[in-house]
């Protein structure tokens, strides 16, 4: 049989109220009567009732996290840091993955409801006119990643705009005069939310180069690239993502095509598996550990204080690398 708050209480000659206090760390209770307790509920074998503690408090301390998939290692990194942040603060993580898929990430939020989350931090692809409002009747703390919903849901990330523009403007100053821009994901912008790689793109495009620049919105831009002559100026191809850098970089070392020399590369995110890489990638800092921290002490304080959360734009940075 488990062992019961009124076990403890009996075995220490003590309330319920007192033993309570004693196991949450609340109210004021003599030291030696907390060790007292304390040494006993350990010897006696407690273990809290999580269920009858959420109900009791009308909370689960379950933070639900929605993101596209793992195989980006900005996801999996990103994931990582809440979670360990979440547990500093005593919440539990709920994690869930969409796949990219509009239908899916709206029954991943309703499971998350359904499992009656205290908040809940979206990373989404979602376009739908009213997806904003669907959102906000559930009326629970809510951030944004990745991609901007609304303005009237919180988003917290770098100027995605600003941080393309810086790059392309680097890459310029560097000497060269034409870029291949790759970005994938701008094949779906009229039918999913890729807001992020849209303020890059735009971003991008505010840079005026000496050579008409080539867009790449293809997932098989690794052949699309074939079809150039990459040669033919000073080139610099510039990721929307590292991703796609770490692909060309691994398709130009294939051609033997030297690098900087013929061609430079430069990503977007700054993954810690860049540490791995030669050359070196030059890249943008997207600080995704400050990021996540900024989610869950944001989340949380809504959470136990109904605080608004806030929108917050985080300072990127260019990191010089080899490849430029």
């Amino acid at each position: 049989m488990a062992v019961t708050i009124k076990n403890i209480a009996d075995a220490c000659n003590v309330s319920r109220g007192t033993v309570d206090r004693a196991l949450n760390n609340r109210g004021k209770i003599k030291p030696e009567k907390k060790e007292l307790i304390l040494a006993t509920a350990k010897k006696l074998g407690y273990k809290p009732n999580y269920i009858a503690r959420s109900l009791k408090k009308g909370k689960t301390n379950t933070i639900g996290i929605i993101v596209f998939n793992l195989y980006n290692e900005f996801f999996s990194s990103l994931i990582n840091y809440m979670e360990v942040k979440a547990k500093e603060k005593d919440y539990h993580i709920d994690l869930a993955l969409t796949h990219y898929d509009k239908d899916i990430e709206k029954k991943c939020v309703e499971n998350m409801i359904k499992r009656q989350v205290d908040g809940l931090i979206l990373c989404s692809v979602n376009n739908e006119k009213d997806y904003s409002l669907w959102l906000q009747n559930f009326n629970i703390p809510l951030i944004t990643l990745a991609n901007k919903v609304s303005d009237r849901i919180p988003y917290i990330s770098v100027d995605n705009k600003l941080a393309m523009k810086d790059a392309a403007q680097f890459v310029h100053n560097k000497g060269y005069n034409r870029i291949i821009y790759i970005s994938p994901p701008l094949a779906y912008k009229s039918t999913h939310n890729i807001y992020a790689l849209k303020q890059r793109f735009e971003g991008f495009s505010q840079i005026n180069m000496e050579h008409k620049s080539i867009i790449i919105d293809s997932k098989d831009y690794i052949r699309e690239l074939e079809t150039i002559n990459i040669l033919e100026h000073k080139t610099v191809i510039l990721c929307s993502s590292d991703i796609y850098a770490l692909e060309v970089l691994n398709y130009l070392k294939e051609k033997k095509i030297k690098i900087p020399s013929q061609v430079g590369v430069m990503g977007f995110d700054n993954i810690n598996m860049l540490k791995y890489i030669e050359p070196h990638l030059t890249t943008v800092s997207y600080p995704i550990e400050q990021i996540g921290a900024i989610a869950i002490d944001s989340i949380s304080k809504a959470i136990e204080s109904d605080d608004k959360i806030q929108n917050v734009v985080i300072k990127h940075k260019i990191i010089q690398g080899e490849s430029l």
